[in-house]
């Protein structure tokens, strides 16, 4: 099977969603770092049963991802979260020596990020990784319909392609594209800005490159302006600003614990995204903009043909 990137920006799903109301507005709640510890889980499944959270992204290669696939009940999607910076590689060190580093662990994002782009990292190390880790989680009885990454992994140029076409492989539905444009409701942080504004320059090759490979993506995203340790007021004004069509709001709902100040600095705050998360004023926004909940398995792969090839992109997909 051959797949063309598109050089046009394809129909919206939101039309096949909303049979021509362009009015409207489906969001998916996607908690990331699910298996990252057992706080992090508990404050998922909370997100999950309490609150507005559909979605969540597995860390395979840690060990609460066990716990992590118990926990989660029927009705929360679960995905993906490539992991290639924390922890120990699912593959094995040695098989993916380019990977890690003297001690056999996944690199420092800065470490990882320079070698990726100077073409440290072998292909194949890639390919072993990444279909590694979704194997581990297939084989705990998860069930993934889409694919993000840790920090964003997925976008680097040197990655995508390999994680696409192993979303393909493993019948996974759909890739997060973070490309996230305003209007977003809340004031934002200079740091989330120049952040976001880098990854909306990776996004919209990346958005071609999923839609070539026949992989669903939302229309929209939010979570960067957002930022981390949201709370309530800022969580209902992103809310009320929220375009029509499908967005992914990213969150990182937990509780801290040991095991989680160990792997990131990010562990004081998740608890306050968990309240944000379950208030009911959350909930009263939803229902005051007309907003529908839902997660990337409802969402219609794309089947729009090739735009006219005058301006190809590099990047041809093969599969």
């Amino acid at each position: 099977m051959h797949g063309q990137v598109y050089t046009r920006h394809p129909q919206s799903l939101s039309n096949f969603l909303s049979n021509g109301r362009g009015a409207a507005r489906r969001l998916i709640v996607n908690a990331d770092d699910f298996g990252l510890s057992s706080g992090v889980n508990g404050g998922v499944v909370a997100a999950h049963h309490q609150g507005i959270v559909t979605s969540a992204s597995l860390m395979a290669n840690l060990p609460a991802v066990e716990e992590a696939v118990a926990l989660a009940p029927p009705s929360l999607a679960l995905g993906l979260h490539l992991n290639l910076t924390t922890g120990e590689p699912c593959a094995g060190a040695a098989r993916v020596p380019s990977l890690v580093d003297g001690a056999g662990r996944f690199l420092r994002l800065d470490r990882l990020l320079w070698r990726l782009s100077t073409g440290g990292v072998r292909r194949l190390d890639l390919e072993r990784e990444i279909a590694a880790q979704i194997e581990r989680v297939l084989a705990l009885g998860a069930r993934l319909d889409h694919l993000d990454g840790h920090h964003h992994i997925h976008l680097h140029p040197a990655v995508r392609r390999v994680a696409m076409a192993n979303a393909v492989i493993y019948g996974i539905h759909a890739v997060r594209v973070p490309e996230e444009r305003g209007p977003l409701g809340v004031h934002e942080a200079p740091r989330d800005r120049v952040r976001r504004l880098l990854l909306n320059g990776a996004c919209r090759r990346a958005r071609c490159m999923a839609h070539a490979f026949h992989l669903a993506t939302a229309d929209h995203f939010r979570g960067l302006a957002l930022g981390l340790a949201f709370d309530v007021r800022r969580l209902v004004a992103t809310l009320r600003a929220l375009p029509p069509g499908v967005t992914e709001l990213m969150c990182h709902p937990g509780y801290v614990d040991a095991e989680l100040a160990q792997r990131t600095r990010y562990s004081a705050g998740r608890d306050r995204e968990v309240e944000a998360l379950t208030a009911p004023a959350v909930r009263a926004a939803l229902a005051e903009v007309g907003i529908t909940l839902t997660h990337y398995g409802a969402l219609p792969r794309p089947q729009w043909p090739p735009a006219p090839a005058e301006a190809p992109l590099s990047d041809t997909v093969k599969l």
